[in-house]
């Protein structure tokens, strides 16, 4: 951490150095560069430093003299949404730092695995039942060929989705079973199951929430970043054991298992070590999954 902070102390004396060297009209420009840039390093040191827990105005005084911006949360499962302002506190710009935020892994208890699953069951009937495209529908569905966003409640059946390329927003509550093949990138896939799940094929989900009353497969040539519980297990498709905090491929996943079968990924390239968190409701040391300015 102090070879980072004289790095940049470093960049700052030769960036202010080469500022005396241009031309006013360019100085200008640089310089409000300069501050924009300054703006997106204070409004990440500000989530940094409320994920490690400092006090809010721990960094005001000497030797530091720095006026962070307030944080701010937003709810969100199974992450967690913070911002803050991207730039010093009092400018007028409205520009902030968004990061989503998880929970490090850690054994949790009973009462814990159960929680989560609670949340998990009531997230997803309000994601999807609660939708203005909901379609209620009776009996067996299979969706293939291009991608499409919708909200489907099914009873008395099963459902298929062999879907190839990019796909939208996907919920669907269902009684029977749910498969998933194809080869697809979905930017959101909910599923929840009076039945089991199967995931297979190529696909990649960038926001996955999935609950199911039986048994969960999971290939190992399926990625994402969210959640899975099942209340019969989860199994990984092609191998013996279950999963036990085991690498699958593109996606790092933990499985506690017992009574409660819970998985919770972050996707490879994310800034998640090892991809392996738990939803930040669990509590815990935070750490960010994604980073953004908005």
């Amino acid at each position: 951490m102090m070879a980072l902070v004289l790095t940049v102390l470093l960049s700052a004396t030769l960036l202010a150095f080469s500022l005396l060297q241009l031309p006013g009209g360019v100085r200008r420009l640089v310089t409000r560069y300069q501050q924009d840039l300054a703006g997106v390093y204070l409004g990440e040191s500000a989530i940094v430093a409320w994920m490690e827990q400092f006090p809010a105005d721990y960094f005001a005084g000497a030797p530091w003299n720095l006026q962070l911006p307030a944080v701010q949360e937003e709810g969100g499962f199974p992450w967690l949404k913070v911002s803050a302002a991207a730039c010093a506190p009092g400018c007028e710009s409205s520009r902030r730092v968004v990061a989503q935020v998880g929970s490090t892994f850690r054994a949790l208890s009973r009462d814990e695995l159960r929680e989560v699953a609670d949340q998990l069951e009531a997230n997803l009937n309000r994601e999807i039942l609660g939708r203005s495209n909901l379609k209620v529908k009776s009996g067996s569905r299979r969706f293939t060929g291009r991608g499409e966003s919708f909200a489907m409640n099914v009873s008395a059946g099963d459902v298929t989705l062999g879907f190839d390329g990019n796909v939208g927003s996907v919920n669907i509550k269902c009684d029977g079973d749910v498969n998933v093949r194809g080869t697809a990138r979905y930017d959101t896939l909910r599923l929840y199951a009076s039945g089991n799940i199967v995931l297979t094929g190529e696909v990649n989900a960038q926001h996955l929430e999935v609950f199911s009353k039986g048994n969960i497969e999971l290939s190992r040539t399926v990625s994402f970043s969210g959640i899975m519980y099942s209340s019969g297990g989860i199994t990984l498709r092609g191998m013996n054991s279950r999963l036990s905090r085991r690498r699958t491929s593109p996606a790092d996943c933990v499985d506690t298992t017992g009574p409660i079968h819970l998985i919770s990924a972050a996707p490879l390239g994310s800034a998640a070590p090892l991809g392996c968190l738990l939803p930040a409701i669990v509590g815990g040391k935070k750490v960010p999954i994604q980073w953004s300015l908005e």
